[in-house]
């Protein structure tokens, strides 16, 4: 059948009719601007306008006369490149006076080619902007963040497992004291930076993460590169592919070394505080036993024949030791007996000090002494912070004094220290003032770190058998604590010590709890009076008992103030002094004078106690005592009114 070649020509219309309404809709959806241009930028086609679609005031004109100078010659450059190359191109220009305005345009240049002749370009003008903002935004969002996390010392990282990287931003390289240059890629690397005690601490906390899939956290030092160390809180989680495998680890870390320091100065105050009450309760039995020793040793030698009194003459000096020792440690418990405090020139104190020192030490050691005119004066009690003084001073000595130091030098320095200074404001329980500081350098074998976490704790001591008791810088530490200062120490092994003492800027204040006036002389002959002893302590009954009775005092006694009180009733007639303990099972001493003074009114008491303690309206005598000056007080406390 034979073909209408009129039909068949309408047929041919009506698709290329469609087709061109095909391309034309398709032109149309485009998201942007489609333009035909001669290799030099004349406009041949635009698929908008300004005025909407037919309106072709545009076609003629050069594309580049709507651009800005800088961006018309970047435009031509790219015309130029592309109808050279025949390679498309993309250009983002700004399209504001573009025939359809747009605040930012991005331009794909695209040839047009007739065999390989490019005879003209098409450029598709797509608008950007809201894509600029957007960009614009979560980059103005990212530096809220980085400058939120700098603000907080947030330093962070990221570890990629396979291949094995390690990325660390500008705060973390700052905390570990590394460059971006120098910072660990891997995590041998990393490792090499973590304290060697920490290092399988870290490596069995990351195994975690990775195998709980769950992040985690850790507390660790690190060494940096300048020496110093540094705590970190450092926390980690997971991050998994499209097949669940745990890939990447990311997460940050903060500084805490302020914080564990903290955390160690109130751990040591609080072992100390529970070594200075062990140590009270021992320096009390201590006291009773050395009652029961002392007095007895003494009257027995009295009477001894030539053989035995050399004996017990050693037996003596060794218990008065031993009794010395016992007042260090009751120094050391805070139990140490009061004594009036003024205001002192510490500077002075130390030059005081200073000058046994010359006496005594070796003259090769090299004594240097700085003081600045500024420093405050402290209330103190002045020979107990020479003493104090002292004791570090030894322990210099000491630690100069071996084969290993040629040239041994000590150099004390005393200053003032400004209230607001990092070692005043950083100091847990420091008085906001100015304080007088006494640093005491060294420059001998120094102390490792095991060393030095025990260098407070009464009886420790590193120097050989019969060279030291353990007591000095024990006893200083109480020293200065009870003078509301504290003490810094710093030390290396063989790069010395350094020992700082803190002392609060004082103000000129009334002596207190003073000592009672000397004792009159001892009576000649007793009247036989009747004293009552009270202790909870049998050998301390026995000696005070035979001490008294010597005297010719009549003596009675008991073990406790329920038994005094269940033993007298009502009264106590016939007694005329009360010797009790201060410190018993049951009734305490000053409960037991209350009871004993509520039935009988005027009663003469005087304290026995293995403490020290402030003098109150009665007489304190502190164990051990000598039989003389227990029967001195005694004699004293039954002529007082």
């Amino acid at each position: 059948m034979a073909q209408d070649p009129r039909g068949l020509e309408a047929l041919r219309h009506k698709i290329d009719q469609l087709s061109a309404e095909l391309l034309r809709a398709a032109v149309d959806s485009l998201d942007g601007v489609l333009m035909a241009l001669t290799v030099d930028g004349k406009i041949l086609f635009s698929s908008r306008t300004p005025t909407g679609r037919g309106d072709w005031s545009v076609v003629g004109k050069n594309v580049l006369d709507f651009l800005p100078p800088l961006e018309r010659e970047l435009g031509r450059a790219c015309l130029d490149r592309v109808s050279r190359t025949g390679v498309s191109e993309t250009l983002e220009i700004d399209g504001s006076n573009l025939p359809v305005r747009l605040a930012a345009i991005e331009c794909r240049v695209a040839p047009i080619l007739e065999g390989e002749v490019v005879v003209g370009v098409t450029v598709l003008a797509a608008d950007v902007s809201a894509r600029r903002r957007a960009d614009l935004a979560v980059r103005e969002s990212e530096e809220k963040l980085r400058l939120s996390v700098a603000a907080t010392g947030f330093g962070t990282w990221s570890w990629e497992r396979r291949p094995d990287q390690i990325t660390f931003d500008r705060t973390l390289c700052s905390i570990f004291g590394v460059t971006p240059e120098t910072a660990p890629r891997d995590q041998a690397q990393y490792l090499a930076l973590i304290h060697p005690d920490d290092r399988e601490l870290l490596r069995t906390r990351l195994a975690q993460i990775i195998e709980t899939r769950h992040h985690g956290r850790v507390e660790h030092r690190v060494l940096r590169p300048d020496g110093g160390v540094r705590w970190l809180m450092t926390i980690g989680t997971p991050v998994a592919d499209e097949r669940g495998d745990i890939v990447r680890l990311v997460g940050g870390a903060i500084e805490v070394t302020d914080r564990r320091q903290l955390q160690e100065q109130l751990h040591e105050a609080r072992k100390m505080e529970a070594v200075g009450q062990l140590t009270a309760g021992i320096a009390h039995h201590f006291n009773n036993m050395l009652m029961g020793i002392l007095p007895n040793i003494q009257m027995a030698a009295e009477g001894a024949s030539p053989e035995l009194a050399p004996l017990l003459r050693d037996a003596e000096q060794a218990a008065v030791r031993a009794a010395e020792m016992v007042k260090q440690l009751s120094r050391f418990a805070g139990r140490g007996k009061p004594q009036p405090r003024r205001l002192e020139d510490l500077g002075q104190l130390v030059e005081q000090t200073l000058s046994m020192c010359r006496e005594t030490f070796d003259r090769r050691i090299d004594l240097r002494l700085q003081r600045d005119p500024s420093a405050p004066a402290v209330v103190a009690e002045a020979i107990e912070v020479e003493h104090a003084l002292m004791n570090v001073l030894i322990n210099a000595r000491d630690a100069v004094s071996g084969p290993a130091v040629t040239r041994p030098q000590i150099t004390i320095s005393v200053e003032r220290v400004a209230a607001d200074a990092p070692e005043i404001t950083e100091q847990p329980g420091a008085r906001h003032v100015d304080h007088a500081c006494v640093r005491i350098t060294d420059n001998g074998v120094g102390m490792d770190a095991p060393t030095m976490e025990r260098i407070y704790e009464p009886f420790f001591t590193t120097k050989g058998v019969g060279r030291g008791t353990g007591l000095g810088l024990s006893t200083t530490y109480s020293v200065v604590r009870e003078h509301g200062g504290f003490i810094r120490c710093t030390s290396s092994v063989g790069r010395g010590t350094t020992f700082a003492i803190y002392l609060p800027a004082g103000e000129a204040v009334r002596p207190v709890n003073g000592a009672r006036p000397t004792p009159g002389a001892v009576a000649a002959v007793a009247q036989r009076e009747t004293i009552l002893v009270v202790d909870d302590e049998p050998v301390v009954r026995s000696a005070v008992t035979r001490v008294l009775q010597s005297a010719g005092y009549r003596v009675e006694t008991a073990g406790s103030g329920d038994e005094v009180l269940a033993r007298y009733g009502a009264g106590i007639n016939g007694i005329k002094l009360a010797l009790v303990d201060v410190s018993m099972p049951g009734l305490a001493g000053p409960v037991l004078v209350q009871r004993l003074r509520e039935r009988v009114g005027h009663l003469r008491v005087l304290y026995l106690t293995g403490y020290s303690m402030a003098a109150g309206p009665d007489p304190v005598v502190e164990k051990p005592v000598s039989p003389e000056a227990l029967l001195r007080a005694v004699s004293d406390a039954l002529a007082g009114p």
